[in-house]
């Protein structure tokens, strides 16, 4: 499966050969009691009076310096030494910043602004989608889709949950405990009614369950298999899919042009990608193995 959103929970980075100025810096006017080192952001964090705050690179304050120590967040960690010499900037990215204002968490962006607001018990988990552009944040039960503008995308009162895995071109999401499909932009393109939505195939067919029963559907949400089929196995690189039937004998059906590329007459098919992005199928009779490309035409 591939993963649509890159992601951890925000706190569990270690940057490495980072270190941070023990000693009170002047910067402006502004008398700081550290400075967490830059590491590839136009901006850090700064302590002034046991107080956190961001700074830019030419040490102006970019926020007021209101929220908790840094040292308050590892209250209880583990595995780590947080002397002056040894402070990692675990909660800085490039274009946004986790902070703590009062024990809750909130998510500021590189200018100091605001994104999400500090109200979240728990940390705050930020996940990017390169291939979408998109950033998803959980903070606490609630699921935000920003764009790397971090502005909002779609309507977080039509979904709980947004499931950040990739199925190539759509998202999947949660509403009532049952999931649908989303378009990048926000838009939702099936209404929440299956069990699960597990896997993409090529042209944009997808592998749900309804109601116990595996089924295939295209974006529109139509049924793609014969329900005289018993789905078994698929790939995002082809549009034909390993099937048993009612005699619970195996065969490859092209879903897409609705026929039958290899007959059902087989103990079992197992799919064999190559290297050209094409797919192979390896199928079992009688304890004999032979191999077909994807047009049904035997070629081992």
């Amino acid at each position: 499966m591939n993963y649509a959103f890159k992601g951890r929970e925000e706190g569990e980075k270690n940057v490495k050969n980072t270190k941070t100025n023990s000693k009170k810096q002047t910067v402006q006017g502004f008398k700081y009691d550290k400075i967490v080192s830059f590491y590839e952001t136009d901006y850090t964090v700064a302590l002034l009076n046991g107080k956190a705050g961001l700074i830019d690179l030419d040490g102006n304050p970019l926020t007021e310096f209101i929220y908790d120590d840094l040292t308050d967040y590892f209250i209880g960690a583990q595995d780590y030494d947080f002397d002056d010499e040894k402070l990692d900037s675990w909660f800085i990215e490039k274009d946004y910043c986790l902070m703590r204002l009062n024990s809750k968490w909130g998510l500021l962006n590189n200018k100091g602004e605001i994104i999400i607001d500090f109200q979240c018990k728990r940390k705050i988990s930020v996940y990017e989608s390169d291939e979408f552009s998109l950033r998803l944040v959980h903070a606490d039960k609630m699921d935000v889709l920003f764009n790397k503008d971090w502005n909002k995308v779609g309507n977080e009162k039509e979904y709980d949950a947004i499931i950040p895995y990739q199925l190539n071109t759509v998202l999947v999401y949660e509403k009532d405990n049952l999931y649908g499909l989303m378009d990048p932009a926000g838009k939702i393109i099936i209404k929440a009614k299956y069990d699960e939505i597990s896997y993409e195939i090529k042209d944009q067919m997808f592998v749900v369950k309804d109601k116990n029963e595996i089924k295939i559907i295209n974006i529109k949400g139509k049924a793609m298999l014969d329900s005289t089929f018993i789905y078994r196995y698929s790939s995002d690189l082809s549009t034909c899919i390993v099937a048993e039937d009612k005699n619970n004998k195996w065969g490859v059906i092209d879903i897409k042009n609705k026929k039958i590329v290899i007959e059902f007459i087989y103990d079992n098919i197992k799919l064999c990608p190559s290297k050209n992005l094409c797919i192979n199928f390896v199928t079992m009779l009688d304890g004999k193995q032979a191999l077909f490309n994807e047009d049904g035409v035997r070629v081992a």
